[in-house]
Formats: C-alpha cells, sequence, structure tokens
C-alpha cells in the first residue's frame, strides 16, 4: 500500500490523495477487525495496522509535498527558459537591426552567423559557411590585423556593392572551438558627417575667396575684351587673348563649383520612380546641348525600380557623367553613346545605375583618382564634376564607383548604388 500511497501523492490533487490514504487505512482496519471476529484474536493488533495508517498518511503527504516541489520547479524552468527564449529573440532582432554589421566565424574562418547588415554590406557574394577568402578586401584586413592586432584596421570598398566599410575584429576564446567576431560599418555616415563639419568650417573661407578671386579676375576678363576690340590686334595676339579669355572661363566655373559646394544644403530625398524620372531627365538633357555636340543615350531600366534619392542631386550626378562621357568618348566625328541601366541588388536594399559610354575608358592608374578634387584628364574640364558627385552620392547615403566589365580592365562604367528606402528607417 506505501507504492500505491506514494504515487498517489505525487499524480492526484491534495483531496484525493487524501481519500486515497483514508481508504486505504480504513480497508485496513477493515481487514484487521474481520480476522479478530474470525480468530478471537486481541484488540492489540489494531497496533500495526494503526502505524501502517500512519505510514501511509506520512507517505502521501510527503510525496505531495515532494510533488508540488516538483511542479513548482517545472515551472521555474518554464518561466526561465521562456525568459531565455524572449531574450535571445530580444538579442536577435537587436542585432538583425544593428546599422553595424556582425559576422562571426570560427576557427576555420567560415561565416557561421551574420546578420541583415552584415548580408547587405557584402552583397551577392554572400552565403552562410562560405569563407572569408570569398571576400578578398575582408580577408586581406583581417590578415592584417592577425599580424598587427594593435593597429587600426583600414577601411576599403567593396567591389560590387561599392559601399565604403570599416571593418573590426574581436576574438573569442572559447577553448577548443576560438570564434571570431568581425564588425563592419559602413562609413558613408561618419563621411557624410566629417563632411558637413569640413564644409561647415570653410563655408566662410571659400565665400570670401571667391568673392577675393572673381573681382580681379572680372577685371582681366574686362581687359580683354577691350583688347579684342583693338583694331591694330595682330592674329598672334589675338590667339593669346583667346587663351586668357578660355582660361578665364575656367576659373569662374571652379569658382562657382566651390560656391555651390559651400552652399550645399541638407539633401531632401524621396521616393523617385526611374522609368519616368530618368526619360524626362534624358530629354531634358539632350535639349540643353550646344550646337554641334550630339548624344545618343539608351535607357534600359528595370520594371518598378524605385530609389530614396534628392532628385536635384541625382539629376546633377547624371549630368557630371553624361557630360564627361560625351567629352571623352566624341573623336573622329564619332557620336558619343551612352546607356544607363539599373539593376536590383540581391540583397533588395539597393539599385545599381550603370552608366557606360564608347569611350577609350579609365585607365586603372587613374581610376583611384578620378574623384578627387581638380583630377582632370582632357582639356577644359574644371576636374570638379565627379568629385561633386560623389558628395552629392555621400549625401544621400549612396555611393558612387568605377567598375570595370572584366579582369582585363580594358573597359568599364560607373555605378551609382541608390538606397530603396531612407537608410534611418
Amino acid at each position: 500500500m506505501l507504492p500505491s500511497a506514494a504515487l498517489a501523492g505525487l499524480m492526484l490533487p491534495t483531496r484525493l490523495a487524501l481519500l486515497v490514504a483514508s481508504v486505504a487505512t480504513l480497508a485496513t482496519f477493515a481487514a484487521q477487525t474481520a480476522l479478530i471476529l474470525d480468530f478471537r484474536l486481541p484488540p492489540t493488533v489494531y497496533f500495526p495496522s494503526g502505524v501502517l495508517g500512519l505510514l501511509i498518511f506520512l507517505s502521501t503527504v510527503a510525496f505531495r509535498g515532494l510533488a508540488k516541489r516538483i511542479a513548482k520547479s517545472q515551472e521555474e524552468a518554464r518561466i526561465h527558459q521562456r525568459t531565455a527564449e524572449n531574450l535571445q529573440q530580444l538579442n536577435q532582432q537587436i542585432i538583425d537591426r544593428m546599422q553595424t554589421g556582425v559576422v562571426v566565424l570560427n576557427d576555420r574562418f567560415q561565416i557561421q552567423m551574420a546578420n541583415h547588415s552584415a548580408q547587405n554590406m557584402l552583397g551577392a557574394s554572400f552565403s552562410l559557411h562560405s569563407h572569408l577568402e570569398d571576400f578578398p578586401e575582408l580577408f586581406q584586413a583581417f590578415k592584417n590585423w592577425q599580424e598587427k592586432p594593435n593597429r587600426p584596421v583600414a577601411s576599403f570598398t567593396h567591389n560590387f556593392s561599392g559601399i565604403s566599410l570599416q571593418p573590426g575584429f574581436s576574438l573569442l576564446d572559447n577553448g577548443d572551438n576560438p570564434q571570431t567576431i568581425v564588425w563592419l560599418d559602413d562609413t558613408r555616415d561618419l563621411r557624410q558627417r566629417a563632411q558637413l563639419i569640413k564644409l561647415q568650417s570653410l563655408g566662410n573661407l571659400s565665400s570670401s575667396l571667391a568673392h577675393e578671386v572673381r573681382n580681379p579676375l572680372s577685371a582681366v576678363q574686362q581687359a580683354n575684351d577691350l583688347l579684342l576690340q583693338s583694331s591694330t590686334l595682330s592674329e598672334s595676339d589675338r590667339d593669346l587673348t583667346d587663351i586668357i579669355d578660355r582660361h578665364c572661363t575656367r576659373m569662374n566655373e571652379i569658382i562657382d563649383v566651390v560656391q555651390q559646394l559651400s552652399r550645399r544644403v541638407e539633401p531632401s530625398p524621396h521616393v523617385i520612380d526611374l522609368t519616368s524620372w530618368i526619360k524626362e531627365m534624358i530629354s531634358e538633357f539632350e535639349e540643353s546641348l550646344i550646337n554641334g555636340t550630339s548624344s545618343d543615350t539608351v535607357i534600359e531600366i528595370g520594371e518598378n525600380h524605385q530609389i530614396y534619392f534628392d532628385p536635384r542631386h541625382l539629376k546633377q550626378i547624371l549630368i557630371n557623367i553624361l557630360e564627361n562621357g560625351i567629352r571623352h568618348s566624341t573623336y573622329d566625328d564619332q557620336v558619343s553613346k551612352q546607356i544607363i541601366t539599373s539593376t536590383q541588388a540581391d540583397n533588395n536594399r539597393y539599385i545599381y545605375i550603370d552608366i557606360k559610354d564608347n569611350g577609350p575608358g579609365i585607365s586603372p592608374k587613374d581610376q583611384k583618382k578620378i574623384f578627387d578634387p581638380f583630377f582632370t584628364t582632357g582639356q577644359g574640364g574644371s576636374g570638379l564634376g565627379l568629385y561633386l558627385a560623389r558628395e552629392f552620392c555621400e549625401a544621400n547615403f549612396a555611393s558612387i564607383n568605377y567598375l570595370y566589365e572584366n579582369s582585363a580592365q580594358e573597359s568599364g562604367f560607373f555605378r551609382i548604388t541608390c538606397p530603396i528606402e531612407s537608410p534611418r528607417s
């Protein structure tokens, strides 16, 4: 009876368990009474039955208390489990929503985990369990960190998405399974803030400097115009005055760009439907071309491609690139042909706008310098068009890069990486 009473205490509610103990005790006394009547035993034989009944009640109560403690422990374990699951989901959501990319590598440098930001930054070549060597720039930065862990790691530009990334590394020593955490920061936001501070500090200086340069430049231009009106001016002198006129015009253009940079206001981006917007922009651009300049622009925009950009800035960027294409691809009476295409990134967060022309392309040695201010390989250019295009891209959390179509680097194209929605959303 004792095991039955113990099981009753474990499995049944308190009242039913005590009822079972009572029934068992009464049954014991009833059986003992029957023995007394049949065999005429003395009443003292009730004592073992009483002891057995007491043991039955004690076993029931003891195991019932044990059952309550087990149930309480199970409930606490369930609460801790739910809390741990909620914390795990919360941590996962926080990591996924972080603007900083997080990648976890195992001891063989394979990707074990990566949040959404890291997947978007690494682009189409990302997949779980891929090796770090699949990302050459990041792998090189990792090797540099391994060799000199106390030195800052240099940033790099992803060769597919065109996003400038600042990597960081930290080691988790888990005994036999060491792991490495890779941190990836999109430097465009930091560069935008630094650029804003730089422009604010240089705004007054550039305005006053432009004013001081433009006044004597206007005097030179006026004197040159008066000199051209002279009837005794020889042909060689007229050639010199033409040189003065061209350089005065170029200096005025540089001053206009510098003032435009110093007065740059905060961008006002909104959603742009590329299909209709680019067609309208190209139509206005071709109408504005001066006589004798022609361009054949082919537009291949994907369906439902929309970007989050300031239309004024995007128009200026495309005009600067198209004008460069016309300047460098119009030779030997050849009509400048340019192709504008758009493709969606695999991460569905960016649209790539590619602009290609039929010019000779940019040499690899000049690729990293084309966005520097005042750098130009042609005649008559100010060297500020592509610099201004990059500034406008960074102001809209976009990027612009010159990429090559093949490993031979014989021809290339400009790629503008545009966000589909606000990066701050």
